[in-house]
């Protein structure tokens, strides 16, 4: 009887079959949202480095400073039009202790503040960030070659993860760098980036930086 009305009736079998269609995509659409939960879907992760400074750190952030301040005047005494300083991997490091030592105490008081871990090594910072989010968190990890040359941050990012799901480079990249571009648009940003002439990475895995010593006392102005 039923066969006999549904033959009879083509548009009543019609509206069954594309309401089992909808279901089995909306089934399938539940499943990915599921599935893209569980590979980013993490634990927190507590990022530290030591509270106080170890003896290499120490050492290594008074060698930039000799090199700074060496970098500022020209044989004749005078404030130096152009210097080139090169940052070793562990003067890098130095001073990205320094500021994550920061970035923890602004966590100790904010706990929906990211972790924070990074470090300079084979010519490139290994950064991973971990934002709580309920009970778990965002883990993302990232490779990233950073650049600077006509008055531009160019950063290339590679090995980009969240949590178990890899992410496309080029699209991490276009990401990275677009966030640059609008923090460039503010003035202590762009009082730091006036210093600098170029910002690359040496064959040998240090950071070169070629910098107007003369431009430094406007950032400080803007800071102090």
């Amino acid at each position: 009887m039923n066969e006999a009305s549904d033959k009879s009736h083509p548009e009543a079998v019609g509206r069954r079959v594309r309401g089992k269609w909808w279901k089995k995509l909306l089934l399938s659409l539940l499943a990915l949202v599921v599935a893209l939960l569980v590979m980013v879907w993490g634990t927190r992760q507590s990022y530290r480095v030591p509270e106080v400074p170890e003896a290499w750190e120490l050492a290594a952030t008074q060698q930039v400073m000799n090199k700074l301040a060496g970098s500022l005047l020209d044989s004749q005494g005078n404030v130096a039009a152009e210097a080139v300083i090169r940052l070793t991997p562990e003067e890098v490091n130095a001073l990205l202790r320094s500021w994550l030592r920061t970035e923890q105490a602004q966590q100790a008081r904010d706990g929906k503040r990211p972790a924070v871990a990074a470090v300079w090594k084979d010519g490139a910072l290994f950064l991973r960030v971990s934002q709580p989010l309920f009970l778990g968190a965002v883990n993302v990890r990232a490779r990233v070659v950073p650049g600077f040359s006509d008055k531009k941050v160019a950063l290339q990012v590679g090995d980009a993860w969240v949590g178990w799901l890899p992410l496309p480079s080029g699209l991490v990249t276009s990401g990275a760098n677009r966030a640059v571009a609008d923090l460039a648009k503010e003035e202590k940003f762009q009082a730091g980036m006036a210093i600098f002439d170029k910002i690359s990475v040496t064959a040998s895995g240090e950071l070169e930086l070629r910098i107007y010593p003369r431009n430094i006392g406007e950032l400080m102005k803007l800071l102090f």
